[in-house]
């Protein structure tokens, strides 16, 4: 603080209040108010340049001088985003662990779901009519650098949902992910996996299409549910056997509970 005020030549003792100051003058309302441009909104030049002038929330972050111009515009102050870690509740296990160096953005541990759960997404609804059946296509996709074995299962009660499905009884093998594969090359993996073409739309690469039988019975939101089981492979967990160094891995099976939503049925 003293460097400071010797640097600038100036104290706290410099400062005065308001009412000590002679030539302070208050804030006075008025009715008097300077009329808007609207040409400068609606009847700009077609040679404007719109990189050159400042958004409406850029001027209300700067409410004192509201400017114009991008080139009149401060710095605005911003929260500091830091990296941290994050730790399981149940088992103290760590979850997610950055690297030391701050400019990297690579984790050394991450165990986020996103990265170790098949990806389930709808392709395509038809015109969903009471009564009707029809085969309702998803994808399934393998995020981890594992092979994965999937069984979806119907988990829907007569009394409580508005359509009937049909899901196929088989385990649906996933290839593992991989980046560097090329997968415009046909490299045959309906061969390699012995899919039943009933059920199995397509296979490519670490993503497969698969079928499920559908028939809306009430009008409404056509509302079913299933389950997804598959194996999951989990390296961080050390083994007590070993040295406290040693990892290895271990293989569990985790379930999955899936409310689907298709929209409203048509009469």
């Amino acid at each position: 603080a003293k460097m400071a005020k010797s640097s600038s030549g100036f104290s706290l003792s410099d400062l005065k209040s308001p009412t000590e100051m002679n030539d302070f003058e208050t804030s006075v309302a008025t009715d008097q108010i300077e009329a808007l441009d609207i040409n400068a909104y609606y009847n700009t030049p077609q040679d404007m340049a719109l990189g050159e002038t400042s958004t409406l929330n850029q001027r209300l972050m700067q409410v004192e001088t509201q400017p114009d111009h991008t080139s009149s515009l401060y710095p605005v102050s911003q929260m500091l985003l830091v990296k941290h870690s994050l730790r399981c509740k149940t088992c103290d296990h760590n979850l997610s662990k950055p690297e030391y160096n701050p400019s990297s953005i690579k984790f050394k541990i991450q165990l986020s779901a996103y990265y170790h759960i098949p990806e389930l997404r709808i392709k395509s609804i038809p015109t969903l009519k009471i009564g009707q059946e029809f085969r309702l296509e998803m994808t399934l996709q393998n995020p981890t650098p594992y092979a994965l074995h999937v069984t979806i299962f119907d988990l829907s009660e007569s009394s409580d949902e508005s359509a009937a499905i049909k899901v196929p009884q088989l385990v649906m093998g996933l290839a593992p992910k991989d980046d560097t594969a090329d997968l415009d090359i046909d490299k045959n993996f309906q061969s390699q996996f012995n899919d039943d073409n009933n059920f199995i739309s397509f296979r490519k690469g670490n993503k497969l299409g698969f079928y499920i039988n559908v028939c809306p019975l009430k009008t409404g939101e056509c509302r079913f549910r299933i389950g997804m089981k598959h194996d999951f492979v989990n390296t961080v967990i050390q083994s007590t056997r070993e040295g406290p160094n040693d990892r290895q891995s271990q293989i569990s099976w985790i379930t999955h509970k899936i409310w689907i939503n298709l929209g409203d049925v048509c009469d």
